[in-house]
């Protein structure tokens, strides 16, 4: 890369001093400065003392040294508790009890349609439902209800609380599984329907 000069002209170094052009070697007419030092004459590295001591080291000891081994304490398994969850107190009761929009569906076969036809869905009027939250996380939610008309492939919408506060965070669900009291035995003594959703991606209006 060429260095250019401001008006784009290209740089030229400075040649050498004018006073040394003419200087191809020192001759012995010359005189050096602050070039006088003084001899330093350094220590021996073989002539090094030694330290000088009467210790003794001894691999093996005359009396057994003894080890402490901690007591070994028994480990005491505790037993998990299980909680029913269809079986709570009235606080923890009121606080699960949700108000629920419910879009019932049903799903019909037809094996004589054409492929990817054979199965479609009918949905009927919105109903408000009273229900119980079993389970909620992103992925699952599951409530417990008495009424049998919340079949498979049901639009579920969390509304409200007991108290009548609408939940902030509400999300569509789809009605994935109904299990009744032959699939789960808790079902015997309290009556009623497990449904276990999933995220729907059909999200109907449910405003009055």
């Amino acid at each position: 890369m060429v260095i250019k000069n401001k008006d784009g002209t290209n740089y030229k170094l400075k040649g050498p001093n004018p006073v040394a052009s003419k200087q191809n070697h020192w001759d012995d007419n010359f005189e050096m400065h602050n070039m006088e030092w003084e001899e330093v004459e350094l220590p021996d590295a073989d002539d090094v003392k030694k330290f000088n001591s009467d210790f003794e080291v001894k691999d093996v000891f005359s009396e057994p040294i003894e080890v402490a081994i901690p007591e070994e304490r028994p480990t005491v398994a505790e037993t998990p508790e299980i909680v029913d969850k269809l079986k709570v107190n009235r606080k923890e009761k009121a606080k699960n009890i949700v108000d629920v929009w419910v879009l019932p569906a049903q799903i019909e076969h037809n094996p004589e349609a054409e492929r990817g036809k054979q199965y479609t869905i009918k949905y009927f009027d919105k109903k408000l439902v009273e229900s119980i939250i079993v389970h909620n996380d992103t992925f699952h939610m599951v409530f417990w209800t008495n009424v049998d008309f919340c079949k498979c492939g049901s639009i579920i919408y969390l509304w409200r609380n007991s108290e009548g506060d609408v939940l902030r965070e509400s999300s569509w669900w789809k009605v994935d599984k109904v299990l009744d009291e032959t699939e789960d035995e808790r079902l015997k003594k309290s009556g009623g329907f497990i449904h276990v959703c999933v995220p729907s991606e059909y999200t109907p209006d449910f405003s009055d």
